[in-house]
């Protein structure tokens, strides 16, 4: 009961957070809603509260302009009784003519919602197709990011340490550059080239870990977070226990799936 009300409380705020949101932005122009599209694409963990009381107007709008809606790659915050509830009934209203999720639990709470469903993987897997990483000069080395926590002890040996943090380049704290070999950049290529070289990747940033799985690199995950569910697809459900060796053949198989299943949509 009492977890029922504070989930229920934590609707009323972030309903009031975003109608004050909505209020301080009512002049900014909608490009969503203007654009002719056949089609509009919305990624990312969106299957939450916040997202929908955020973008209701955007989808209204785009319901009247009998644009189809599609949600690739999602998951959700948290797949509480309330959330799952609430997301259920939003999707609902929408009717979007495709979902392809990001992890299973997305995809049982929601795979009747839509004209299509699809039990998918995280975008960022895709990563690999976009962009070749460059050939460093630098020796062997391993990637420390963490923003969330303070950095653990983590034995390597023999091994450059290699910082990062996904922090805006202009205005980061200042402790970050406490230690050598600190990267801030708002160059994501620089983030990149520096995980798909690396020997392995420790990180609080679950996409940090996607993309040096994409690129083949071992990592592993110091966060406890429902998000962590997208690894599971890729047979990557350990990571947040031990370094985890990516099944690269797996996560290109899984890809070809994805890549024919939109496919087929696209041309109904």
């Amino acid at each position: 009961m009492l977890r029922s009300y504070f989930e229920k409380l934590k609707i009323k705020v972030l309903q009031r957070y975003n109608n004050s949101v909505n209020e301080n932005v009512k002049n900014v122009l909608d490009m969503i809603s203007t654009i002719k599209a056949d089609y509009v694409v919305f990624s990312g963990a969106i299957l939450t509260i916040g997202f929908f009381n955020m973008f209701e107007t955007i989808f209204n709008n785009l319901k009247k302009r009998d644009t189809k809606i599609i949600f690739y790659g999602c998951g959700g915050s948290n797949y509480s009784n309330l959330e799952v509830e609430y997301v259920r009934k939003k999707i609902e209203e929408i009717k979007p003519y495709a979902l392809i999720t990001r992890d299973s639990v997305a995809f049982r709470c929601y795979k009747d919602l839509a004209e299509h469903s699809f039990n998918g993987i995280d975008c960022a897997f895709f990563i690999n197709d976009y962009f070749t990483p460059a050939k460093l000069e630098m020796p062997k080395y391993c990637v420390f990011t963490f923003d969330r926590q303070p950095e653990p002890e983590i034995e390597v040996k023999d091994r450059l340490i290699v910082r990062t943090h996904h922090s805006h380049y202009c205005d980061p704290p200042k402790s970050y550059f406490e230690k050598q070999n600190t990267l801030i950049s708002n160059l994501p290529e620089d983030y990149l080239n520096l995980y798909a070289n690396a020997e392995a990747v420790y990180s609080d940033r679950v996409h940090a870990c996607v993309v040096a799985l994409s690129y083949g690199t071992p990592c592993k995950l110091y966060h406890k977070t429902p998000r962590a569910l997208l690894f599971d697809r890729i047979g990557a459900s350990g990571i947040e226990k031990e370094l985890t060796y990516p099944d690269t053949n797996r996560i290109e198989r899984e890809k070809k799936k994805q890549i024919k299943f939109l496919s087929d949509v696209l041309e109904k």
